[in-house]
């Protein structure tokens, strides 16, 4: 019944239904099945399970080889079902890579798309060797021909690794690109945060920033980066004034210090 891809339910209720003194549950089910599972894939190149788990479940995919070896590099598929919702939205686009998340360290390229209600859903995978033009021109091509003959992205946006910022302008030449927000943020917090001298500082400067990103017009965006400006630099002359007087306290605390030091040893 589990080749015949029965589920665990169903299973043991046929069970039950043959044999009313069995005590089995529904854990001793998933335990058999994970046995047959693992009594089938013995002896076989794992590669070799996971394209024919693609194969099996309709997965559009594709993937390329070694010349020379025969090893798998690159591999790219899709979710049926995000294949079709990709068709119904195809016109926001989300691409990144991520790092580390496999025992081999290869990049994982994950293409995101976006509905018409804002939601977010996974469009497609792509494992890749290296992070360069070649790759990415590999994936982002793979990716277009799921598309087949539907309308192409209008947006994408990715953050600034240009070899896949080339590599979506060839494919999609048509198509408006814009840098992540949140990888500009993120970018913001690291060189600029350190800066600043204190958190209430940094916090409204990360108040006027989120003003500035959202504004809906180029004389609204021009309006608040002045508006940016001079709060900035009201903010660095009032810390600057402070430092100053900071200083001064100091310096003629210590000078205080020293006289009374002076005047004690003369008595």
């Amino acid at each position: 019944m589990t080749r015949d891809n029965a589920q665990p339910f169903n299973i043991l209720a046929k069970i039950k239904r043959h044999n009313t003194d069995n005590v089995s549950s529904l854990r001793n089910i998933y335990n058999e099945r994970q046995k047959i599972h693992k009594g089938d894939i013995i002896g076989t190149d794992p590669m070799r399970i996971l394209l024919s788990q693609l194969l099996t479940n309709g997965y559009p995919h594709d993937y390329r080889v070694n010349p020379s070896t025969q090893a798998l590099e690159e591999l790219f598929f899709v979710h049926p079902t995000s294949h079709k919702i990709w068709r119904a939205f195809p016109h926001v686009l989300l691409i990144d890579s991520t790092y580390k998340t496999n025992k081999y360290n290869m990049p994982f390229l994950e293409i995101v798309g976006v509905t018409s209600t804002g939601k977010t859903f996974c469009v497609g995978f792509a494992v890749l060797k290296k992070e360069r033009q070649d790759d990415y021109n590999w994936a982002i091509s793979k990716l277009k021909e799921t598309l087949e003959k539907c309308m192409m992205p209008r947006v994408i946006i990715t953050d600034r690794d240009l070899a896949l910022v080339n590599a979506c302008e060839l494919h999609f030449p048509n198509a408006s690109h814009q840098l992540c927000r949140w990888h500009i943020s993120q970018n913001i917090m690291k060189h600029c945060k350190p800066s600043f001298g204190t958190m209430d500082e940094w916090e409204e400067f990360e108040r006027m920033w989120g003003i500035l990103v959202s504004s809906r017009t180029p004389d609204d965006y021009a309006s608040n980066v002045e508006w940016m400006r001079v709060c900035l630099h009201t903010t660095r002359r009032k810390s600057k004034y402070i430092i100053y007087c900071i200083l001064f306290i100091v310096y003629y605390l210590l000078y205080f210090i020293y006289c009374y030091l002076i005047y004690i040893l003369l008595l």
